[in-house]
């Protein structure tokens, strides 16, 4: 999932996120806020159910 809201990304990332980081290290980001998932989140992306994540949330501002 991306998102974007003017020169703020969002977006959540499954697995490894060094591809994520080569790209916007080419890229002029000025900050980058990361953020774990909840234990609820946790554990519905384990066991099903609508408002889990994958990985952590990101957000990105450039």
């Amino acid at each position: 999932m991306v998102e974007t809201d003017g020169p703020v990304v969002r977006c959540h990332v499954r697995g490894s996120v060094e591809p994520l980081l080569k790209l916007l290290a080419s890229a002029n980001v000025t900050r980058l806020v990361s953020r774990e998932p909840s234990l609820e989140e946790l554990f519905l992306a384990q066991y099903g159910g609508e408002g889990g994540l994958d990985a952590a949330d990101h957000h990105l501002a450039r």
